[in-house]
């Protein structure tokens, strides 16, 4: 199962790739800076062998969201 192969912190940008937010609104709601987030969602990517947000969603067995714009979470 691929949540028993990432670590805590990569669950949780796999989780926030889900609701559709972007690696700059993950940064800001994780407080880590968007290079660091960029990282965690690559290594989720390759562990998962997957190529794109939408076939990551599809592996957990939810639907992506879009990706909202930067302005949308009203910050």
């Amino acid at each position: 199962m691929l949540s028993k192969m990432l670590s805590d912190r990569e669950r949780e940008v796999l989780r926030l790739i889900s609701r559709g937010l972007s690696d700059k609104q993950i940064a800001r709601q994780l407080k880590l800076s968007p290079g660091a987030v960029a990282g965690y969602r690559r290594r989720v990517f390759d562990k998962a062998a997957a190529h794109n947000r939408a076939s990551l969603a599809a592996m957990r067995g939810e639907p992506v969201a879009p990706a909202a714009d930067d302005d949308s979470l009203g910050n």
